[in-house]
Parts: C-alpha cells; sequence; structure tokens
C-alpha cells in the first residue's frame, strides 16, 4: 500500500541551532546598537593578533601621524629649495658670462664706425696735397663731418666754456690770470675743448680763468720756508757735568800710595 503523505521536514529545521536563544534567557544588547547595526574595523589581523589568538585593535596616535605629515611636507620643501638654487646658480653664472662678454665687446659699435673714418683718412694721406689743396681740404672737412655724425649719433656734444662762470664740474683750470676789468671766476681762454655723454663728462674743458683775488701763493711759501729753516736750526741744550764724589776710604788709599811711591824714591 501505498505511504501516505504527510508533511516533510527540513533535515536542517532538526538540526541544533545554534544562533537560536531560548526564550527564558535575556539578550543584553549595548545601548544605541541594534541588530541592523554595521560596524567596519580596518586593521592588519597579523599585527594586532595576539598570542592567545585574541585581537587588539591598536590606537591611532595624532601627534604621531601629524608629526609624518610634517616630516614629509619639509623633506617636500628641502627638494624644491635645492632646486631652486641649483636654478639660481646655473643662472648667476650665465649672468656672469654675459657681463663678461658685454664689457669685453663693448666698444664694437663704435669702433665699426670709427674705422670708416680711419679708411678715409689713409685715403687722403695716399693724395697729393700740392697738385690739388683745394680738392684735400674738401675731403678734410668731409672725414671732420662724419666725425661730427659719429658724435651725435652717439650723444656725445661739446661743453661751452669760454665766456662762462667757471664750474669745476665741467671745467679744469689749468691756468689763473688777475685782470680787474673783467667777472671774477670767467674763464677768459680754452686750451681745450670739453665734452659730455648724455648726462655725464666725458672729458672736461682746459680753461684759464680770472680771478681777482688769486690765492696767496707765495705768502704760503715764505711762512713754510721761515717754518724749515726755524725747525733745522740747532738748539744749544747746557750739559752739567757729573760731580765726582770720594769717600774717605777712596782718599786714605790714595794717601797711602803717594806715601809707598815718597819712600821708594
Amino acid at each position: 500500500m501505498p505511504e501516505e503523505k504527510g508533511e516533510s521536514k527540513d533535515p536542517l529545521d532538526s538540526a541544533p541551532n545554534s544562533d537560536v536563544v531560548p526564550e527564558n534567557e535575556k539578550i543584553e544588547m549595548t545601548p544605541g546598537l541594534d541588530d541592523k547595526t554595521e560596524v567596519s574595523v580596518d586593521f592588519d589581523e597579523e599585527e594586532v593578533k595576539t598570542e592567545d589568538g585574541t585581537f587588539e585593535i591598536p590606537l591611532v596616535d595624532e601627534t604621531e601621524l601629524a608629526l609624518e605629515q610634517e616630516m614629509e611636507s619639509t623633506k617636500d620643501l628641502s627638494d624644491r629649495l635645492l632646486r631652486l638654487q641649483a636654478e639660481f646658480d646655473n643662472y648667476r653664472k650665465r649672468m656672469d658670462q654675459r657681463f663678461s662678454a658685454a664689457t669685453q665687446y663693448a666698444s664694437e659699435g663704435i669702433l665699426l664706425k670709427l674705422l670708416d673714418v680711419f679708411d678715409n683718412l689713409e685715403r687722403s694721406l695716399q693724395a697729393d696735397f700740392e697738385s690739388n689743396p683745394e680738392t684735400m681740404m674738401n675731403g678734410v672737412q668731409a672725414i671732420h663731418q662724419q666725425m661730427k655724425k659719429i658724435f651725435i649719433a652717439e650723444d656725445v656734444r661739446p661743453i661751452t666754456s669760454l665766456g662762462q662762470k667757471f664750474d669745476p664740474y665741467y671745467q679744469n683750470s689749468i691756468n689763473i690770470i688777475n685782470d680787474e676789468d673783467q667777472p671774477d671766476t670767467l674763464v677768459v681762454e680754452e686750451y681745450q675743448q670739453g665734452y659730455m655723454i648724455r648726462d655725464r663728462v666725458l672729458r672736461p674743458a682746459a680753461v684759464c680763468v680770472n680771478r681777482h683775488t688769486p690765492p696767496p701763493i707765495e705768502e704760503e711759501s715764505e711762512d713754510k720756508t721761515d717754518s724749515d729753516e726755524a725747525s733745522s736750526e740747532e738748539i744749544e741744550v747746557p750739559v752739567e757735568e757729573p760731580e765726582i764724589k770720594v769717600t774717605d776710604e777712596e782718599s786714605t788709599e790714595e794717601d797711602d800710595y803717594t806715601e809707598e811711591k815718597g819712600e821708594q824714591q
């Protein structure tokens, strides 16, 4: 006969369930946490596992963490500083090379212009002055105009000194006259032309200046000679002769010596 169909039993239901808690036992849960709360902890199992098999979660020290971050930042800044220092050293070397080259060849531009003038002067020396003096004079004037053009291009201009008041910044006085009819400190003669380059004196002018009251050069020289003679005179210093004192013992010895000498005679 067929077996009667009954309710099928799950073999798992018959197995003892370890998670099943008897009704008479109460479960104590941490306040604020329920059975649906998930707690995740990130740690290394090998590092936190102890000898007895339990696990200890290490505490993170905020001071050490901040110190490590500062050390990394300091290392980064040190590397950047070293790179900047190396770049600056290379830049300084390049600037030194450019400056030395600029100072060494600073006159190259003006010399190229003067070479044209020099070539014209050599051509003029090869010509015959006696056969055609007027043409040679025109050639020399052309060279003079060429030099003026170079001076204008380089902003070189002459200093006006004749008839002006003497200024030691622009003129160099090499002679002095005394003329009461002309103003004092007036430049009456110019021996050499002075020149300016932009706002600086390139060469001061050599001039003669009029002075109403020239400096007493002769009186100073006479005073100097008198002082030299006074210093050269010998000063006689009286020398006192030292007094020689004779003691009683020395006098008796001298008397005995004279007596002995008399007896021998």
